[in-house]
């Protein structure tokens, strides 16, 4: 969600489950004087949810790189959570979410199989 909108709706609690090393707004509210005025405290969920979310925002990536994009962002998650990267790169070589969000499966069954995957890494 964006900055702007979280202070306009007077939002004072925002949890957030990964970092994003690339446009992440959450360090705002303690280095941009306006938004640590307005007391929102942002709280870092981690490790398990941050595995799922950079695990789908890099297949994305993938997807963008498939069409001519460079890898820049893929990089830079790559840097913050190398585990979500290669499970990403491994569903992508077989479509795996896309055919998961044509089969209608519950997001559950789609985070532990993500976990699944990650853990099957050996480094998670």
């Amino acid at each position: 969600m964006c900055m702007g909108t979280i202070v306009m709706a007077n939002i004072k609690k925002v949890s957030y489950a990964a970092a994003d090393p690339y446009c992440g707004m959450a360090h705002l509210v303690k280095t941009e004087p306006y938004y640590s005025s307005q007391n929102i405290s942002c709280v870092y969920e981690g490790k398990e949810l941050e595995q799922f979310q950079l695990t789908i925002q890099s297949y994305c990536e993938l997807r963008y790189i498939e069409q001519g994009a460079d890898g820049y962002v893929l990089g830079k998650f790559a840097e913050l959570c190398p585990a979500a990267v290669k499970t990403a790169e491994r569903l992508f070589k077989t479509k795996w979410l896309d055919k998961a969000a044509e089969e209608g499966k519950d997001v559950g069954e789609v985070f532990d199989h993500i976990i699944t995957e990650i853990k099957s890494l050996g480094n998670a």
